[in-house]
């Protein structure tokens, strides 16, 4: 049975899993929004930050679900 990992050991240093779905999901969120910018459909959004944010949160979320599924 998968195991959901309680720490990540790099070169000697403990991080949490979720730290690493949380940086993941960042880098995912700025290719997405920098497509978005480029298409221009980052006009349709009222607040591009808040839209930003939102899209980091879904992404790892998604990233999460899928690395850490029960």
């Amino acid at each position: 049975m998968f195991r959901i990992p309680a720490e990540l050991n790099l070169l000697g240093i403990y991080f949490p899993p979720f730290l690493l779905i949380c940086l993941l999901g960042l880098m995912l969120s700025v290719v997405i929004t920098t497509a978005l910018n480029k298409t221009g459909l980052s006009r349709l959004f009222w607040h591009p930050p808040l839209a930003f944010f939102a899209i980091w949160v879904l992404v790892s979320a998604m990233i999460g679900h899928l690395w850490i599924s029960p």
